[in-house]
């Protein structure tokens, strides 16, 4: 219901983003990373970087490139990041009597999908762990893919509706700089 997506928009905005910051120093940022200058340094910096990046070049070597949606990741079962059929493994809230548990996909690039964390520590999983701190339980699909723009996201909302049974009460996508980087691609070649 549309008080649903009110809430839950509430929660990302007002809960979540203010603690993803991966380069901060404090006890609730995702990763900390001392004395950060870039985005690159801060990944290097990172403690669990290093195995993550060994796990990622695994999967990605195993990927392919669908006319449909474009990258196409396959599964992988490793300590720091695990992805099966599309959904990358996520922070869960304990199951129970509770009548208000919502499902939730969320669609988005690289930065949906954690580029650089640990499944635990994924925007998915810092939203479902916040909601349930405050009451409301969230059973998210990361459907994150690195490099997706909102086009691809679109598509693979529609391949999962057509071809599953399951739906989710909210979807959410999280989108923008990939978008950004394909406009300015077009502009730099004259296109329009």
């Amino acid at each position: 219901s549309g008080a649903v997506a009110v809430a839950l928009v509430a929660i990302a905005a007002v809960w979540v983003a203010p603690r993803l910051n991966p380069f901060t120093t404090e006890p609730g940022g995702l990763a900390v990373v001392a004395a950060a200058t870039s985005a690159d340094e801060a990944l290097r910096n990172n403690p669990d970087y290093a195995a993550w990046n060994e796990e990622y070049q695994e999967m990605m070597s195993g990927a392919t490139l669908s006319q449909y949606v474009g990258l196409e990741l396959p599964d992988i079962d490793g300590e720091l990041m695990n992805e099966l059929d599309g959904v990358r493994k996520s922070w869960q809230p304990e199951r129970g009597d509770c009548a208000s548990t919502f499902d939730v996909w969320m669609f988005g690039g690289s930065t949906l999908f954690g580029v650089g964390q640990r499944d635990d520590a994924t925007i998915s999983s810092a939203l479902a762990r916040l909601a349930d701190e405050h009451g409301v339980r969230l059973r998210i699909q990361n459907r994150g893919i690195p490099g997706d723009a909102a086009w691809q996201e679109l598509r693979r909302l529609q391949r999962v509706m057509t071809t599953s049974p399951d739906r989710p009460d909210l979807v959410i996508f999280y989108d923008g700089f990939n978008d950004w980087l394909a406009v300015q691609n077009v502009l730099e070649r004259g296109g329009d």
